[in-house]
């Protein structure tokens, strides 16, 4: 089992402010998120409120990678959820 730290630096098992209050417990995260608990379909409409108010395509290149960089996992669903979006304009 991951170490509390090592588990929120960890891109692919971090989940922010979405692990579960169980969660919490479970790996004694209390005191090292912030208290609310959101899920991950929140996280991605946050993402794509962030990644929409960036101007030009170097700024969502960064905004991008920097997501890439804290949590893979939510990276990867926005990227499908925006293949989706592209492929059905180009059908």
């Amino acid at each position: 089992m991951l170490e509390r730290h090592h588990l929120i630096a960890d891109r692919y098992h971090n989940k922010g402010t979405a692990f579960t209050k169980d969660e919490r417990n479970r790996f004694h995260l209390h005191g090292i998120l912030p208290p609310v608990v959101e899920d991950r379909d929140t996280h991605l409409a946050c993402v794509r409120t962030e990644y929409d108010a960036e101007h030009g395509d170097l700024a969502r290149h960064a905004f991008l990678r920097g997501l890439q960089e804290r949590d893979s996992v939510l990276f990867y669903r926005f990227l499908t959820g925006q293949f989706v979006v592209v492929s059905s304009h180009t059908v």
